[in-house]
């Protein structure tokens, strides 16, 4: 004889129960990266007495953030211009879906920088997804004494909004950076010279948007790693056993199981199955 559904939501309710945790439930207002999120256990969990406790692993999910960016690069040759002159001006408009990586959205950058008024600009950049490190620098091919002579120019994004800064800040948002201060003045400013040539935008804690691996406090593997980004289980079938004497736990992010990386201005998702007696979920 089958189970009513009642009579199976009733049982089932005793041995296991989900949750789901996102940005907004966790009770920190600033992160560190070595760190992560800090989330609280669920109350009737901690509260059951029962020794016989796991938690299970349904879904693992960061999305990155979307936007429309629309600026200005402004390239400038002069150590310290009189007046806002640039030699070379272009339009950068984007439309960055959850689905565009970092990388994808900068080597549009070098199709949009091209030779200008007889000048031969070219936009580079340099980036390592294990560190999150990013260089963004203009180059000029310049021809001394018959022989090419790279440079690299002083250039800035100007903003249409220059009041509140709206596209400057999305694009930092896109560089899974904070909006400091610093941090919009070095997108918004010309760069510093050392010689002939300027200093290149760097960035650190950047995230290309795909590679993101979960480590948890809970977890008792090797460095904590509980899987990747958008992993997905139909059951349960990854479980720790609960031998945590806190009322909380910790989910962490790394590039590549090691290095640490925190994603900022992003949806996340962890779904979590909190089975109270494994005995009887695992008979």
């Amino acid at each position: 004889m089958f189970n009513s559904e009642k009579q199976f939501t009733t049982r089932a309710s005793k041995i296991s129960f989900e949750e789901t945790f996102m940005n907004v439930d966790t009770p920190d207002v600033s992160f560190d990266p070595s760190i992560g999120y800090r989330f609280g256990y669920p109350q009737n969990w901690l509260a059951n007495p029962s020794e016989k406790k796991m938690i299970g692993l349904r879904s693992l999910r960061v999305t990155p953030s979307s936007h429309r960016i629309e600026l200005y690069l402004n390239i400038h040759d002069t150590p310290i211009p009189a007046e806002d002159n640039p030699i070379a001006v272009y339009d950068v408009i984007w439309s960055i879906t959850a689905n565009n990586n970092l990388e994808e959205m900068l080597h549009n950058l070098i199709n949009i920088v091209q030779p200008y008024n007889g000048r031969d600009f070219k936009f580079s950049y340099s980036f390592d997804p294990t560190y999150g490190n990013l260089s963004m620098y203009v180059e000029e091919t310049v021809i001394e004494n018959e022989v090419p002579v790279i440079y690299k120019r002083r250039f800035y994004f100007y903003d249409p909004d220059n009041t509140n800064k709206t596209n400057i800040k999305s694009f930092l948002r896109f560089l899974n950076q904070q909006e400091t201060t610093a941090n919009i003045n070095k997108l918004n400013q010309l760069d510093q010279l050392v010689g002939d040539n300027a200093i290149p935008k760097s960035f650190t804690g950047v995230w290309n948007r795909t590679d993101l691996f979960f480590h948890s406090s809970f977890s008792t593997t090797r460095r904590g790693l509980i899987g990747r980004n958008n992993d997905f289980w139909q059951t349960p079938s990854k479980k720790y056993f609960f031998r945590d004497a806190t009322n909380d736990f910790y989910v962490s992010f790394s590039t590549d199981g090691v290095h640490k990386i925190f994603p900022y201005h992003c949806n996340f998702y962890l779904e979590l199955t909190f089975i109270l007696n494994y005995d009887k979920s695992l008979n």
